[in-house]
């Protein structure tokens, strides 16, 4: 409990989540729930989550929107209602982008900006997301360990902060001859 309760984030738009497989129905997008599960192949930039948190509270800047359930949000975001303004349209893709992280936090590029890209379409719990960012998350499997996302928004987390993180993303990398 103790562990729990100094581990569970406390800032607006956050959460914490089991990270899941990305199976061959997943990478096919075989329930025809979300056609990007099949980006997550090419692209380590993304991540998205189970059913369990479509209602989730997101708390925006956006006046006329201030608190929406996630699903909603993403789903206005998704059919376009922001193309027509790109302000409001950037304000809504700084909200989505989010540092990934998990404990312990071995360096700074163990925690990874991503884009969150919907949801699963599974019940539960999950997140899902590259193999390479579960890499950086300090070495992040299958066996039950947790991710915790931290959003933009109201209350949650910075722009200067997410950039950051995001500029010591290749902390490690090695260029190969």
């Amino acid at each position: 409990w103790i562990v729990k309760q100094a581990t569970k984030p406390k800032m607006n738009n956050s959460g914490g989540a089991r990270i899941r497989p990305y199976d061959h129905d997943l990478q096919m997008d075989s329930d025809n729930v979300n056609a990007r599960l099949k980006d997550l192949n090419k692209d380590d930039s993304l991540f998205f989550l189970d059913s369990a948190y479509e209602d989730m509270m997101i708390r925006t800047n956006i006046k006329g929107i201030g608190k929406i359930k996630l699903n909603k949000f993403w789903k206005m975001y998704e059919k376009g209602l922001f193309d027509k303004q790109p302000e409001i349209k950037k304000q809504v893709e700084e909200i989505f982008r989010s540092v990934v992280s998990r404990v312990p936090m071995d360096s700074i590029s163990g925690a990874q900006v991503l884009k969150f890209s919907g949801f699963t379409g599974r019940e539960g719990h999950g997140i899902l997301m590259h193999s390479r960012a579960m890499r950086a998350l300090g070495g992040a499997d299958l066996d039950g360990d947790v991710a915790y996302f931290y959003m933009g928004g109201e209350g949650g987390f910075k722009k200067s902060w997410k950039d950051m993180y995001e500029a010591n993303k290749e902390e490690y990398y090695e260029k190969d001859k």
